[in-house]
């Protein structure tokens, strides 16, 4: 399993490669936020989908996808932040957010391996991607715009050096829009907050960032104008983000828990558990989830997005959610079924067996 994404991530990110076959998976995810963190920056390439004009690496999404399901599996808790990263710094190199702005952020992450983490409404079940609790109010042209509330939970809390919000922006008269604020993590009204307390991909630090008057400068805010029907082109640009961000996220996700799934069969495989027959099945689940998916990059890598496209975005990703929960389930109980799940579940004995 896995022999071309192995193949292609010793091209792409060697010393992330190295560095993650060089340690038990257990032993990445005890290694907290802060490491993973610094193992991403110097070693995980932030600027792999900026194009090399823009001082990037200039990969693909297929590519992208293939180097998050091998990720996965070898490090779950990485393979999450870079989703999170990589799906909004896409979107912005590829104009698919049209702030100007964007400039400043791209620059940084094709520079100094600046991290982004996005504090949108993705891990709300039925919520759209920019549905917000964060409120945003515009000021005079020159103050930009004012942010306050919080987003929980929020990856790479402590070690991002930027936050894509959504905001709900007030438009008067009690009508609000939905936006995207692109946040400094240094400006000044900004702090953390504890929130995750377990132990499944703790080392993503996600937790509960918290704006407290954040002035955000205007070029960095891509929001709907004031007043009846002005401000269309913004309100059409801001659902273009949407669909984009949307479909670039089920994208990431559904290739990073391919690989988390991939880790599992990979030992139900070596081990020769169970009868062929079995073990052909689970993998040929795996493998076709994998080919849906990597299909989704190629499509998407086209640059079209739309409603149809996000609805074949969410098809992939439920269809490879499902396949991938009965190959697991199935290589649970070729390896010993519960025994083995309750063993998993002990830390000690995750560091015998993984």
């Amino acid at each position: 399993m896995l022999i071309d994404e192995t193949e292609l991530a010793s091209r792409a990110v060697p010393e992330l490669l190295r560095e993650l076959s060089a340690s038990r998976v257990m032993d990445l995810e005890d290694s907290g936020g802060a490491a993973l963190a610094s193992l991403f920056r110097n070693h995980g390439k932030p600027a792999f989908l900026i194009p090399r004009e823009l001082g990037g690496a200039g990969g693909s999404l297929v590519e992208m996808a293939q180097i998050l399901r091998l990720v996965g599996a070898r490090c779950p808790s990485l393979s999450i932040m870079m989703t999170m990263h990589h799906h909004s710094v896409a979107a912005f190199s590829r104009g698919e957010i049209a702030m100007p702005g964007r400039a400043r952020l791209l620059q940084r992450v094709a520079g100094e391996g600046a991290l982004v983490s996005s504090a949108f409404a993705e891990g709300r079940p039925g919520a759209d991607i920019l549905d917000s609790t964060v409120q945003c109010t515009r000021l005079d042209a020159e103050q930009g715009f004012r942010i306050v509330g919080s987003k929980k939970p929020c990856s790479m809390t402590h070690h991002a050096d930027f936050a894509v919000v959504g905001v709900a922006v007030d438009l008067g008269d009690g009508e609000t829009g939905r936006g995207i604020a692109l946040v400094d993590r240094a400006l000044a009204g900004i702090r953390t907050e504890s929130f995750w307390r377990g132990e499944l991909l703790a080392a993503t630090d996600s937790h509960c960032v918290v704006f407290d008057g954040v002035i955000v400068p205007g070029d960095c805010v891509l929001a709907p104008r004031e007043g009846g029907g002005r401000g269309i082109r913004e309100r059409l640009a801001v659902a273009h983000a949407e669909i984009a961000l949307s479909c670039l996220f089920q994208l990431m996700v559904s290739a990073s828990y391919l690989g988390m799934a991939s880790r599992l069969i990979e030992i139900a495989l070596q081990r020769q558990a169970g009868t062929p027959g079995q073990r052909v099945e689970v993998l040929s689940r795996v493998e076709a989830a994998a080919m849906s998916v990597y299909h989704l990059a190629g499509m998407l890598a086209q640059g079209d997005f739309s409603g149809h496209l996000l609805a074949r975005s969410i098809l992939v990703a439920h269809n490879a959610g499902a396949q991938v929960e009965q190959a697991v389930a199935e290589s649970a109980r070729m390896l010993g079924g519960g025994g083995y799940l309750a063993n998993q579940i002990g830390r000690a004995s995750c560091r015998e067996r993984v």
